[in-house]
């Protein structure tokens, strides 16, 4: 990773948010919420909001509510994918982590401290996600998981917003352990130091929205960085709103190619192992 722009402001981090619909906006606006209520112990940080949208009108009204704040939007029809949206907006700015995050994820009020807290002691050898559903809040708020799907989701945005403290630190969960080794990571909230940037690189560009984070994933585990969840923090992520999920079969299919051809030599040793 080239250090792109040498008067950009070092961060301690920098938040990269790829946002890629209008009718996503509730949810981003949510999402950038969650975030700056999360990164108030960090000295410096921003969060660079990355959009395609052929029009910027939903950014502008964006952009004037958090105009106080240091969140700045990037909108460029050419940044057409998911990769292409995190590796901008990571190469902008040079920082200590990178937490990259989906537009439909809310943030618990310790889970970024958290991350930072995991990247801190594995010396950077580590990409940290923090994982939960709608059920642990629902639960942590001593409410019974009924109702339709719409009422479920209402209420996780109500108890993102209401709850004091992260699901994870209630009674309930005191015997839980602090972290989880993963076998890999979906990219939707995870923090990834920049230690682990140089060492395996961004986001290979050649996937269409899916498989760019298996990827990502493989070439940490062959450079001997772990992919762990803590569960000392909590995050909600609203999976059907995902970019992928918009995907056609042969764009499936040509991800699931790409990946086996790509990484051919490892899928056979890995048989051959096993």
């Amino acid at each position: 990773m080239e250090r792109v722009d040498s008067a950009s402001l070092d961060l301690d981090l920098l938040v990269v948010v790829p946002t890629h619909r209008p009718d996503n906006i509730p949810y981003l606006r949510a999402c950038l919420d969650s975030l700056v209520a999360a990164t108030g112990f960090v000295p410096r940080w921003e969060i660079l909001v990355v959009s395609d949208h052929p029009t910027e009108e939903h950014v502008e009204v964006l952009r004037k509510d958090y105009a106080n704040l240091p969140i700045e939007f990037l909108n460029d029809p050419s940044l057409d994918t998911f990769a292409k949206k995190i590796n901008h907006g990571t190469s902008r700015t040079w920082a200590k982590d990178y937490l990259w995050a989906s537009d439909d994820t809310l943030f618990g009020h310790t889970s970024i401290r958290e991350m930072v807290r995991e990247s801190e002691r594995s010396g950077g050898g580590a990409i940290i996600n923090c994982d939960g559903n709608w059920e642990d809040i629902a639960v942590a708020r001593g409410q019974s998981i009924v109702g339709s799907a719409k009422e479920l989701e209402q209420e996780t945005l109500s108890a993102l917003r209401q709850i004091g403290r992260d699901v994870w630190a209630g009674d309930a969960y005191r015997n839980v352990p602090r972290l989880i080794r993963a076998v890999r990571l979906n990219l939707y909230a995870t923090l990834v130091p920049r230690q682990v940037i140089e060492t395996v690189g961004l986001l290979d560009e050649n996937y269409v929205n899916g498989w760019e984070d298996a990827d990502f994933n493989l070439r940490c585990h062959i450079a001997g960085i772990r992919p762990v969840v803590t569960l000392a923090g909590f995050v909600y992520h609203h999976g059907s709103l995902t970019v992928s999920k918009e995907n056609t079969p042969k764009i499936d299919d040509h991800n699931e190619r790409y990946y086996n051809e790509k990484w051919k030599d490892e899928i056979r040793r890995a048989i051959a192992y096993l």
